[in-house]
Order: structure tokens, then C-alpha cells, then sequence
């Protein structure tokens, strides 16, 4: 049956249209970013976000209901640039940090994108969401997303498996941990490492049980060294503010031997036999 078409170009069967006859995209709904940040804090507050797919469940949440779902708005790598969310991560009022939660949204996008597309992925982690992000290839991502979540493969084995397609070395971060654990300033410096560390999930998807052993036993290595250190520490500050509380007595103790400039010539000189001389004067003579 025809459709009705009155003079403001409207067709009543499919809403608004272009003057062109192109259907005109309905108003999106303007994101309430108040009840977006309350929901946030609230998973995070009951750590959820730890569980496997707790990040991954909040950065639907915010690519569902703060950017209404709109892929082209989370393509950059900081997604949340110049929202009010951001700020308040950037502030620790979150509890977790932008980056973080950047590419919680990120994945969440991503996984929407699967979904629309026939492939929930429901098989896979936070972890294994994140780690897609980097692969620029769209085929080659669906094509290893789809293997992942259908041959249960460890966030590490995906991980391996797109730094061959991205042509890029991984980095074995067990072995770096253990190597930066018993240098604190080459492990603040680093940009990853120490986000990593604090992570449960990143700890159990990405070292096995022999680098989480090794990891163990480096700490309690570091430890045994840093309280050495510490006690080193602590006497150096002790004898440095003894030092620093008797300076004025030691000030006249030496006032007392030496009254005058060095220049101040002296009478006698027992240089060979007897006490030092009593000032600085050569006594060689």
C-alpha cells in the first residue's frame, strides 16, 4: 500500500526524510553522563571490574549509554578525551585510571561491533578484548577473535598471535618484572609495568606459573635487600642529625685549638718529638 507523503516531506511509514528522499536519522538521545559516572563507581566500588569480564561489562555500559552506541565517536585510542568521566578518572575519583578505562570502552565498543555482526564472543575476557585493539586489520582481527573464543585461547596465545600479524616482538613481561623489581627507578619509569603488576586479571592471563613463581621469589629477594638498604638508610639519617644537633659545640671546640687565621706565627714547635703545633703555620723550619 503507498504511504502518505504531506508538504513538510514526511513520510508517515518512515519518518523524516532528506529532500532527496533519504531517510533522515532520528535524534539521539543526549547521554545522561551523571547516571553513566554513578554506575561506574558503583561496579568498581564492588570490584567487579576484576572478574573476567567485569572491565569489559562497564565499557559496554559506557559505549551503550554515554556515546548511544555510535562506533565512529570510540575510535580514538583515548576515547574518553574531554568527558566528564575522564576528568574525574584523571582525579582517582573513579578508582580506576583513564587509559584503563579507555580501553574498557574500546573493547566494549568491540564487542558490540562482533555482536551486530553474528559473533558475541562470549568466550573471551576483558584481557582478550584489549588485546585485539592494537590490530589495525579488521579481516585479521574478526578472523583471530573468532579462533580465540571457539579454541579457548589464553590471552598470552592471542597476544602472540597478533604481534605476528602486527610484525612486532612481544615482550616477555615475566621476565621484565623480575628484572625492574629490584630497580625502583627503572620500574616507575615504565610506562606498563607497574599498571600490569597491580593487575589480578593481567597476572593470571598474562605469565604462567613459572614466571608467577620466579615473580615470588624476586620479591622476597627484594624485600631481604630493602630492608638492608633501609637499615642502611636509617642510620646514615641518624648520624647525619647527631652531626647536624652538635655542629655549634664542635664549632668552639675547633675556635678553641685554632684562635687565629692561619697565618698566626707561633713561638715554639715540638714538630718532631712533642704534641702537634697549635696552628696551621708550616713547621718545617
Amino acid at each position: 500500500m503507498a504511504t502518505k507523503k504531506d508538504n513538510t516531506g514526511t513520510d508517515e511509514a518512515k519518518g523524516p526524510q532528506e529532500p532527496d528522499g533519504q531517510q533522515v536519522p532520528a535524534t539521539l538521545p543526549k547521554p545522561d553522563w551523571n547516571m553513566v559516572i554513578a554506575e561506574v563507581k558503583e561496579r568498581v566500588r564492588q570490584r567487579k571490574h576484576l572478574q573476567d569480564r567485569g572491565g569489559l561489562d562497564i565499557g559496554i555500559l559506557v559505549f551503550d549509554t554515554g556515546f548511544n552506541g555510535d562506533l565512529s565517536k570510540v575510535q580514538d585510542k583515548n576515547p574518553l578525551k574531554g568527558t566528564s568521566l575522564a576528568d574525574l578518572a584523571k582525579k582517582g575519583e573513579i578508582g580506576v585510571d583513564s587509559t584503563t578505562l579507555g580501553n574498557w570502552v574500546r573493547s566494549g565498543a568491540l564487542y558490540r561491533w562482533f555482536e551486530k555482526n553474528g559473533h558475541p564472543l562470549e568466550h573471551l575476557t576483558t584481557s582478550h578484548f584489549i588485546a585485539l585493539l592494537p590490530l589495525q586489520d579488521e579481516d585479521k582481527k574478526k578472523e583471530l577473535a573468532i579462533m580465540a573464543n571457539n579454541s579457548g585461547w589464553s590471552v598470552r596465545g592471542l597476544r602472540e598471535q597478533v604481534a605476528v600479524v602486527r610484525g612486532v616482538s612481544l615482550v616477555n613481561w615475566g621476565r621484565e618484572a623480575v628484572k625492574k623489581l629490584g630497580n625502583p627507578k627503572a620500574l616507575l619509569a615504565d610506562e606498563n609495568l607497574p599498571k600490569f603488576l597491580a593487575d589480578k586479571d593481567w597476572l593470571l592471563n598474562e605469565l604462567n606459573n613459572s614466571e608467577r613463581t620466579n615473580l615470588k621469589a624476586e620479591i622476597d629477594a627484594v624485600n631481604a635487600l630493602f630492608a638492608e638498604h633501609k637499615s642502611i638508610l636509617a642510620q646514615l639519617e641518624e648520624n647525619l642529625d647527631q652531626i647536624k644537633a652538635a655542629k655549634p659545640a664542635l664549632k668552639i671546640a675547633v675556635e678553641w685549638h685554632f684562635p687565629g687565621p692561619p697565618s698566626t706565627p707561633v713561638t715554639r714547635h715540638r714538630c718532631r718529638s712533642g704534641p702537634l703545633p697549635t696552628t696551621h703555620t708550616d713547621c718545617r723550619r
